[in-house]
């Protein structure tokens, strides 16, 4: 799956070691969500119906129960979605460590920078391991 452009093969294989370990999650994730994307809308517009636009009867009663139900399970759906993208990004963080901590190109002390730079800036991990793999390849080269 090729995400990026132009940038070094280097980088993109690290990438691809990641998309590996992350692809099951995923896989599950786009379910759910394409789930929720689907079921929330129709039992919300169809909940909506029902209590404005049906007299009230038993069996309106069970229909809103049940579209309540169904919606109830798509927001669940995404909450799972949260949940899965949180492990994506918490097994990504683990990899890219594990790998600083490999290095032999780079001392103790700058494994440790990039260590504390992804542990305190989750939302730039990528970025920061791509410094680290054009600082390493650098020392190689």
């Amino acid at each position: 799956m090729k995400m990026f452009t132009n940038i070094p093969r280097y980088v993109e294989r690290e990438i691809e070691e990641i998309q590996k370990l992350t692809l099951p999650i995923m896989k599950k994730t786009r379910k759910y969500s394409f789930l929720a994307v689907l079921i929330i809308p129709i039992s919300i517009l169809n909940l909506l119906s029902l209590v404005f636009f049906t007299p009230f009867s038993q069996e309106m009663f069970i229909s809103t129960l049940i579209f309540a139900a169904i919606g109830a399970l798509g927001f669940a759906f995404q909450k799972e979605v949260r949940y899965s993208m949180k492990e994506i990004q918490k097994v990504s963080i683990s990899y890219m460590k594990e790998r600083v901590e490999k290095s032999r190109a780079l001392d103790l002390h700058r494994q440790r920078h990039y260590i504390e730079l992804l542990t305190n800036h989750p939302t730039r991990t990528l970025n920061i391991f791509q410094q680290f793999l054009e600082e390493e390849n650098r020392q190689f080269h």
